[in-house]
């Protein structure tokens, strides 16, 4: 009867520090730490768009760069309309020819699918924002660190964003 009470004891105090092995472990995993690795998006035509997160580069594929590309140009338009002096704030100058002409050139200099498409890019930038919960990822232009794309990490969701998309992890090293 002895030797049966010591078997359960043994067997009630190994299930007890396996149980509280991973308590702890669930309990003190930093989830404020961005997840490197694999995120996909399945675009609506069906095909995975993907993004390789690492600590010092991110590589793109299959990402649709129309809108960050229109992005890019109104920024470089609203700086060539904010060193204007002349410039009166009520102006409606976006619906002005001059606007139109210079948006069009602007956004024919931004090829992102040449810069960054199943390339893999270094200059990168990361910072974190606690009072939203998200990291900024801003991926610069190679040899012009002006402008990029801008990536978002919620950490609480732990998806990262590019403009309207959301990627899911699809771990360190998919196959």
């Amino acid at each position: 009867m002895k030797q049966l009470f010591r078997k359960k004891l043994f067997w009630i105090g190994s299930f007890a520090v396996v149980v509280l092995a991973v308590v702890l472990f669930f309990l003190l995993r930093d989830d404020s730490t961005i997840r490197y690795g694999y995120y996909e998006h399945i675009n609506q035509d069906g095909s995975i768009s993907s993004i390789r997160l690492l600590e010092n580069s991110v590589y793109c594929d299959n990402l649709n760069f129309e809108d960050a590309e229109q992005g890019v140009a109104l920024h470089m338009i609203d700086e060539v309309w904010k060193a204007n002096a002349d410039a009166d704030p009520n102006d409606n100058w976006w619906d002005s020819p001059e606007y139109v002409t210079l948006f069009e050139s602007y956004k024919a200099q931004l090829n992102f699918t040449e810069i960054f498409d199943q390339k893999e890019v270094f200059t990168i930038e990361i910072e974190r924002d606690d009072d939203d919960g998200v990291y900024w990822i801003f991926v610069r232009v190679p040899n012009d660190n002006t402008y990029g794309l801008n990536m978002l990490y919620d950490m609480e969701t732990r998806k990262l964003f590019f403009l309207t998309d959301e990627f899911k992890y699809a771990g360190r090293n998919p196959s």
